[in-house]
């Protein structure tokens, strides 16, 4: 199993799941700006893990189907149960929350393991990718401090549900290549690092 591992884009997709675990860890300890930070690096190593596969020609059958689901199950874990993580140390774990966590958690492992077993378009996704709960996740945190403890809860909750359902809906959503990805991965970072600054002023 380990051998595996020997491949630059399957090492890129378990960066990408260390960051994911760092997100729940930053969650857990009530460092939520922190956290969503985290959460967009785990997004980069993902939009990069992509790259680095399609520049190494010569890697074998074994090791890209092992890596397409290797990159399934890191995006659930951290598009789906960091997120959710998240959204419950906003809400400071409270019962109410739990349902928000599951719809957060459900939308994606329901969207992975359908495309897993029917596979992806080449050209467009169908419904929301899973970056994208990332991504908002971390733009509502992002006005957090605009915000009171219940009103950032709130907000949160009510956004992660709409991009899980948007995960599952049945509308093309382009992929993202060449110059969007770029922007993509610039995103991300100047994102975090906007994180990382709110975190440091608190």
């Amino acid at each position: 199993m380990l051998s595996f591992l020997r491949d630059g884009a399957n090492l890129c997709t378990f960066a990408g799941l260390a960051c994911g675990m760092l997100m729940m860890y930053l969650a857990f300890s009530g460092q939520l700006a922190l956290a969503a930070a985290a959460g967009l690096w785990s997004g980069v190593f993902d939009s990069l893990d992509g790259v680095i596969a399609r520049r190494s020609p010569r890697r074998s059958e074994a090791l890209r189907e092992f890596g397409g689901q290797l990159d399934s199950l890191v995006d659930a874990v951290c598009g789906g149960v960091a997120v959710a993580v998240l959204v419950l140390a906003a809400g400071d774990f409270h019962p109410a929350f739990l349902p928000v966590a599951l719809v957060t958690i459900g939308a994606p492992v329901l969207r992975l393991a359908y495309f897993n077993v029917y596979g992806m378009q080449a050209d467009y996704f169908i419904g929301a990718p899973i970056i994208y709960n990332l991504l908002v996740a971390a733009t509502v945190t992002l006005f957090s401090p605009l915000l009171s403890d219940q009103g950032f809860a709130v907000t949160l909750a009510i956004a992660a549900i709409l991009v899980a359902t948007a995960n599952v809906l049945p509308f093309r959503v382009p992929k993202f290549k060449g110059a969007g990805l770029r922007a993509l991965v610039f995103v991300l970072v100047i994102l975090s690092t906007v994180l990382i600054g709110i975190s440091l002023n608190e």
